[in-house]
């Protein structure tokens, strides 16, 4: 979607996704396993952390002025901070599944992934009956893309 947006996409992952994260759009990409991004003196707009596994300190020190960080896992200290980024020029924000999407939200991402503009990654279906099993695997912490479970 960053790219549908014009934005120049840097991709964090490991070996094995490395020509997923570039199918995807990445203009860069780099294997954590091979190099420490947050060693790096280049600064970003905004660094989503999707798994919550990169130090929110270290991701910080890699924005930009006005930058943002936007994660989806977080505790307390990450509440803190995001407090404490109201003050600053940098903002730390936390994202929540409990967001409710709109109609025309939904219409929108609809028409984009059908333009190729966005397209989700499936890792595996479970059927609601093995919700545990997904779960269980989701855990694991190795799925590529998302696990959705199937309602009939």
């Amino acid at each position: 979607m960053a790219k549908y947006f014009g934005a120049n996409v840097t991709g964090v992952c490991s070996t094995r996704n490395v020509q997923l994260t570039r199918s995807l759009g990445s203009d860069f990409v780099i294997d954590y396993t091979m190099q420490d991004f947050t060693r790096s003196d280049k600064k970003y707009d905004l660094i989503f952390d999707t798994v919550g596994k990169t130090s929110m300190k270290a991701c910080m020190k890699l924005l930009t002025p006005k930058g943002k960080y936007l994660l989806t896992d977080f505790g307390f200290s990450h509440m803190v901070a995001a407090f404490i980024s109201l003050f600053s020029s940098r903002k730390v924000i936390i994202s929540s599944s409990n967001f409710h999407w709109k109609r025309e939200d939904l219409m929108f991402l609809k028409e984009i992934a059908e333009k190729g503009y966005f397209r989700p990654v499936i890792d595996k279906a479970f059927p609601l009956e093995k919700i545990v099993d997904a779960h269980t695997y989701v855990e694991r912490g190795h799925k590529v893309g998302n696990v959705p479970i199937s309602v009939r």
